[in-house]
């Protein structure tokens, strides 16, 4: 997940893709792309000839031998699609106690994807998660097959932020705002929001700075981690200022302080390796920077307390 850093064990430097943080408070489930690259099988599925109810393998992206079809009936709605849609196919993939899942509705251009992943699975499994993954499917953002879009934003979920942060693709205010207000996409919305930082334009920044403005009164700010990291990413030591009225003002709960110093953890201007024992400290730059002194006593407490975490340039 992108933004997720652990930084209070010195066991664990970052938190793997399984694992939920405050950026984001659910576990993400397997891609499509991690079902084609690492399930135990991985299939296309379209309504069996001979009982159209049933399905039966079209192509298999993943497994080897003869394999029984997925033991599902096809719902009328879904059914429906494939008869009007020759091309399309269901994709199935296999747990390792054998059970089938359905992952997804898949179109030409779905389908096209994952022939791109098939051809690079080889290079793909050599890391958890390979830098070709974001730029390959950020250009499916905001696309008008629903399926593909939405796994363009759970691919891009799973890349390291050092990786987002360098995404070369201008996604659309627009697109995102749009997200945003959605409901469907309310697990989303952590990358929804570091993808805005990304954007340059006033309307995003306009839009950050409205959220940022109304969370310091806020008892309790959800997705105040992203912001703060989109804030940042945005203005620089500007935004770091800005959230000094978190980390000095008394009486800001505790989650939200961890929210912001994890935002500062990921970004390049004052990043947290993991130190146990030892206090708080920022770089003199930093400081410098910012129209407050960004460690007061109270962050420093929280973060050794709770984190054990330092700060370092």
């Amino acid at each position: 997940m992108s933004g997720c850093v652990a930084v209070g064990s010195a066991s664990t430097a970052l938190i793997s893709s399984s694992e939920a943080c405050s950026f984001h408070n659910y576990v993400p489930a397997r891609t499509a792309v991690d079902w084609v690259l690492t399930g135990r099988s991985a299939v296309l599925a379209r309504p069996d000839p001979e009982n159209g109810f049933s399905y039966t393998i079209t192509k298999v992206l993943r497994g080897k031998g003869q394999m029984d079809p997925p033991p599902f009936l096809i719902d009328s709605a879904t059914r429906t699609r494939l008869v009007q849609n020759r091309k399309d196919a269901v994709l199935f993939g296999m747990r390792e106690n054998g059970s089938w899942v359905r992952v997804a509705y898949v179109n030409d251009d779905y389908s096209q994807a994952l022939e791109d992943v098939v051809a690079n699975a080889t290079d793909w499994r050599t890391e958890d998660y390979h830098p070709e993954r974001i730029e390959r499917f950020s250009k499916y953002l905001g696309h008008p097959a629903p399926e593909l879009s939405k796994l363009a934003l759970q691919e891009i979920d799973r890349a390291p932020y050092a990786l987002l942060s360098q995404l070369t693709s201008d996604v659309p205010v627009s697109y995102l705002a749009g997200k945003l207000r959605s409901r469907d996409a309310y697990a989303n919305r952590p990358i929804l929001v570091l993808l805005l930082g990304l954007n340059r334009s006033a309307e995003a920044r306009a839009l950050i700075d409205t959220y940022i403005d109304r969370a310091v009164d806020w008892e309790w700010a959800e997705h105040l981690g992203p912001f703060a990291t989109a804030l940042i990413e945005q203005q620089g030591a500007k935004g770091i200022a800005r959230l000094d009225a978190f980390l000095t003002e008394p009486g800001q709960p505790l989650e939200k302080l961890e929210s912001i110093v994890e935002a500062l953890a990921i970004t390049p201007w004052c990043r947290f390796a993991v130190h146990p024992g030892k206090d708080l400290q920022c770089p003199d730059g930093i400081r410098r920077k910012s129209s407050r002194r960004l460690c007061s006593d109270r962050a420093a407490v929280f973060a050794t307390a709770k984190l054990g975490a330092r700060c370092q340039p």
